[in-house]
């Protein structure tokens, strides 16, 4: 029974290391659940970047094939009659109005 109020009093004595313990694994459980919560969030960042980055190599690669398309003659013909509505010398040109 002594030995138990002699550690009785050893703890009421010390209790601000008891306190203390307290505190830093509180603080200890916030900083985790920020860490855990930042994870989360630079996780869904990076699934959205790598997305947009294969997005964006899959237009470099198109327009890089246009690019060297440019020089074809057959391209040009296609580019003039599309874009300016133009047509070969033995071709007609049709127009037709709205009514």
């Amino acid at each position: 029974m002594h030995k138990l109020l002699a550690i009785t009093r050893t703890f009421i004595s010390k209790y601000w290391v008891i306190f203390f313990i307290f505190f830093c694994a509180a603080a200890f459980e916030l900083s985790s659940l920020q860490s855990r919560e930042k994870l989360l969030l630079l996780s869904q960042q990076l699934a959205d970047l790598q997305g947009k980055a294969f997005e964006a190599k899959a237009l470099n690669k198109k327009l890089n094939a246009i690019i060297l398309s440019q020089e074809d003659p057959n391209w040009i013909d296609l580019t003039l009659r599309r874009k300016l509505s133009m047509a070969a010398e033995n071709e007609n040109k049709v127009f037709f109005q709205p009514p």
